[in-house]
């Protein structure tokens, strides 16, 4: 799941994967590894893993879709 959400302070970019998704470590690593990448990534600015849900949110940039073929 990925989305974008404003609210009336500010606009995140949201991605999240339930907890039995077989990619839901990539998840894990990229909380540890948010900390190195600010200078070439969005900040990640929280993490929600609660209940069915594993959801990173990601400061909104500017920028166009990835092309993934």
């Amino acid at each position: 799941m990925a989305a974008l959400l404003t609210t009336s302070h500010e606009t995140v970019f949201v991605k999240g994967l339930h907890r039995d998704h077989t990619s839901r470590p990539t998840q894990d690593i990229e909380w540890m590894i948010s900390p190195y990448v600010v200078q070439v990534a969005p900040r990640l600015l929280w993490r929600a893993d609660e209940g069915e849900w594993d959801l990173l949110g990601f400061e909104a940039i500017d920028g166009r879709h990835a092309v993934l073929v």
